[in-house]
């Protein structure tokens, strides 16, 4: 049997190199959609992307709270109650799947009040349906998939995906510079949805065949505690869902359409980034847990210091890279019409370098199982959102939009969440450790901000100039961050669990 690290190297591995290919051929679609389409389509393919996103099954925590469930059944190999769990699922599944398209179609009516943009309403109307069309489809073959993932096999729905989204792009490329046109963009995007889903049910039936073989034993169902986990989790999921995708509509309804094309253009580098460490907490996540399944709190906690100096590292980096790259590459990508004030780049940088320092803190929430303590927390936390966005919004705009959603986050889930998860599972250690450990963490990052800005302000704008621009600053953040961690357990432990292993297998 493999172990836990291999499996998660593999996973991984396998998702960094199929999101790298992916990324180049979506900048390339990207590039030519808002060059032939222009940054109107854009801003409407960024708007439905977040209205979408409100409804997506992925952030229902639907899928958080089935992945829990298997891990335990499948590390015992108990294909009975695996398939059984798999079969209940799927009917949750095609309820929710339901739901989401009918709520989807009650919003036609108020699409005009919230699309403020020159497009003909009975355009923006057939892109909203084959938007919320694809976003239903994409539900079929879910319920089978995170079996692969929660069996510590993501590198296989990894390749899968990532071959059928190749495809995709490539012809949308194709698509785009032959006819010109955003409708049959979208409905290959609709097509290659299904086949992605189809492609992904066969593989889970051949892997695991006992899913098809075997009877469900409805018995084996903990329906009470799943129904309670699903609960509490699609409250929390939901609004965090709300609270992170309502920007792009709140920026079209108080500032206009447009702008959210503007935005999407920084989103999406921003978007990139973060996906490539979703697929590093992903390709690790069925292993952790597997191990907070164990019950061994003492190298539960072990594992979670080596994470939070990980993400540490990872937030300071891309706040760096990020404050020195994006505007000089954003002028150079799309001509300097497209490049925003620079407040907007640190409003990002603000919210993302949070993101990434509380990711462990929800890494191990979910893994461990902490559905019910948290269910209400995010709907307080969109409601913030909600009051400060529209507040913000009309007194500074788009920045006042963004930074909203910190602020709202800081003064709710960023001091409850890591004050539930000492409390209920590391209660041998203190909290104020986290937050100390947290202050130092950002007092670097400030200082690697500092510095790499003034260094860069030597380097041109240009192609060369920008790449420079990044060395610098990855070198500078991780300098400063290793200065103000180096004699930490986190760090040695780092070293004796990875970095030295690999180094001595790369010097065989």
């Amino acid at each position: 049997m493999e172990s836990r690290s291999k499996k998660s190297a593999r996973n991984i591995l396998s998702g960094v190199i199929c999101k790298l290919l992916l990324m180049i051929m979506a900048f390339a679609t990207k590039t030519i959609f808002i060059r032939l389409l222009g940054v109107e389509y854009n801003g409407i393919n960024g708007l439905y992307s977040n209205i979408l996103s409100i409804l997506a099954l992925s952030e229902l925590g639907v899928g958080n709270v089935l992945t829990f469930s298997l891990y335990n059944a499948l590390r015992k190999n108990d294909q009975l109650k695996v398939c059984s769990l798999v079969n209940y699922f799927k009917k949750i599944y095609g309820i929710i799947a339901g739901a989401i398209l009918g709520i989807g179609i009650t919003l036609i009516p108020f699409l005009n009040y919230i699309v403020n943009s020159n497009i003909a309403q009975n355009e923006v109307i057939i892109y909203y349906l084959l938007y919320l069309l694809n976003s239903s489809i994409s539900y079929i073959a879910v319920y089978k998939t995170t079996v692969i993932i929660a069996d510590q096999n993501g590198y296989i729905s990894n390749v899968c995906d990532a071959v059928l989204t190749f495809m995709m792009y490539g012809m949308q490329i194709v698509y785009l510079l032959v006819f010109h046109d955003f409708l049959g963009y979208l409905i290959i995007q609709l097509i290659c949805t299904i086949g992605k889903n189809l492609l992904l049910s066969m593989v889970a039936d051949r892997l695991y065949p006992y899913l098809k073989e075997m009877k469900p034993n409805k018995n084996l169902v903990e329906k009470n505690q799943i129904f309670t986990n699903i609960k509490a989790t699609f409250i929390y999921k939901i609004s965090g869902v709300i609270l992170n995708n309502t920007d792009n509509i709140l920026i079209s309804i108080i500032v206009g359409t447009v702008y959210v094309g503007y935005y999407s253009n920084y989103y999406m580098i921003l978007s990139y980034i973060v996906a490539l460490i979703g697929i590093f907490i992903t390709g690790f996540m069925a292993s952790l847990g597997n191990l907070n399944a164990e019950d061994n709190m003492k190298s539960s906690y072990a594992m979670f210091n080596i994470l939070l100096l990980i993400f540490s590292f990872i937030g300071a980096i891309i706040a760096c890279c990020f404050t020195n790259c994006m505007q000089p590459f954003v002028a150079l990508w799309l001509g300097k019409k497209n490049v925003m004030p620079f407040i907007w780049v640190i409003v990002i940088v603000f919210n993302i370098y949070l993101e990434e320092i509380m990711n462990p803190v929800w890494i191990f929430r979910e893994t461990m199982g902490l559905f019910q303590q948290v269910k209400y927390l995010m709907l307080i936390t969109a409601g913030l959102n909600l009051f400060l966005s529209i507040v913000f919004g009309n007194w500074w705009g788009v920045p006042g939009i963004l930074i909203a959603t910190s602020i709202s986050k800081i003064l709710s889930q960023y001091w409850y969440e890591p004050r539930l998860l000492f409390k209920e599972k590391f209660k041998c250690n203190s909290v104020k450790n986290f937050f100390t450990f947290q202050i130092k963490q950002a007092m670097a990052c400030l200082i690697a901000i500092m510095l790499s800005y003034t260094l860069c302000g030597f380097i041109g704008t240009g192609l060369v100039g920008i790449i420079f621009r990044a060395i610098i600053s990855c070198m500078t953040a991780f300098v400063c961050v290793l200065y103000f961690n180096f004699n930490s357990t986190a760090w040695k432990d780092l070293c004796v669990r990875y970095i030295r292993p690999y180094l001595q297998k790369i010097k065989r």
